[in-house]
């Protein structure tokens, strides 16, 4: 996951699912915040419907960063 959550992420989110069903991870790369609170929390809700994982990136190379939302 790279980039602020906007009014878009929920339907990527939805279609990356849909493609990838065996997904059982989000990786955090980069996420400054977030510009539309109520995608935000609807965002959240579907990761725990969708039982994923959330990790930060520590691989050493880069580490992650995560700001509010």
């Amino acid at each position: 996951m790279y980039g602020v959550i906007g009014s878009s992420s929920l339907n990527v989110f939805n279609t990356l699912t849909r493609d990838y069903p065996a997904v059982k991870e989000v990786l955090m790369v980069n996420v400054p915040g977030s510009e539309d609170d109520e995608t935000n929390l609807k965002l959240g809700r579907a990761l725990r419907a969708a039982k994923l994982n959330t990790r930060i990136n520590s691989d050493g190379s880069s580490d992650g960063s995560i700001a509010s939302g």
